[in-house]
């Protein structure tokens, strides 16, 4: 949404300030699109993914761009980037605010920074024919994404980490599998209970599955059962589950994410 806001061109330029999560994916759309992009962010790693992804030139928050860009993008919460943004955006230009939160934008000089008809505007939220388009083009592009993982019970770190500009790309806070057997009594094979993520990502990533198998109870009867729960829906990934009964049947779940 930002990007559309931005109302950048094939053949034209885009300045993106701070290159986290959803900045790293915007460079690749632009790219896809034709735009030549400019990337201005404080982390080191940071610029290297840029250069990677293929950004035209990258700096640190305080440098000037070779040329003016036509559009700038603000990921960084940083209020006086927007004074920054404004003085090397073209004629016409616009400067869209991405964050969802600002610390205080300085005065602002009229015949400098908002002259021309530039355009400075902010943007909330994604509508679902936003996320439709998006998946879309990701996926014909495809869009590749560089994530660092934190269990959920490590959030408060993940959130450090980020503050402290630790984290190249985005975080993903993953729920731990916790499993809880019970025996089900004489005659029946132990039940085992499965929630939270079964690390679907992971299996699909390897190319290989999880398995399962129940076992214990007293006695030769039914075989152990297996629920699995809260595995999430979307996208299939090829990632499976084999599940193991007690006399050695198995039954597949497709895991999704």
């Amino acid at each position: 949404r930002a990007f559309r806001a931005a109302a950048v061109g094939r053949g034209q330029r885009l300045a993106l300030y701070g290159f986290g999560a959803s900045a790293h994916i915007t460079i690749q759309v632009a790219i896809h699109l034709g735009c030549e992009v400019y990337v201005l962010t404080r982390s080191v790693k940071a610029r290297e993914l840029a250069r990677q992804l293929g950004a035209t030139w990258v700096g640190g928050p305080a440098d000037t761009p070779p040329s003016k860009s036509h559009g700038a993008i603000i990921f960084a919460p940083a209020g006086p980037i927007v004074r920054d943004a404004l003085e090397v955006v073209e004629r016409g230009g616009t400067v869209v605010l991405a964050g969802i939160y600002m610390t205080p934008i300085p005065p602002l000089n009229y015949r400098k920074h908002l002259y021309d008809e530039k355009v400075l505007r902010s943007v909330a939220h994604g509508t679902r024919n936003d996320a439709r388009d998006f998946l879309t083009i990701a996926a014909r592009i495809p869009v590749r994404t560089t994530t660092r993982v934190f269990p959920l019970e490590e959030a408060n770190e993940a959130l450090i980490a980020l503050k402290e500009g630790r984290i190249t790309g985005a975080v993903v806070l993953r729920n731990s599998v916790t499993i809880n057997t019970q025996n089900t009594g004489a005659g029946a094979d132990g039940a085992v209970t499965i929630t939270g993520d079964v690390d679907a990502d992971d299996a699909a990533a390897n190319n290989r599955s999880l398995t399962i198998t129940t076992s214990g109870g007293g006695g030769g009867g039914a075989d152990g059962t297996v629920d699995v729960d809260n595995l999430g829906t979307g996208t299939a990934l090829d990632g499976g589950v084999a599940i193991s009964g007690g006399q050695g049947t198995t039954r597949e779940i497709g895991t999704a994410r």
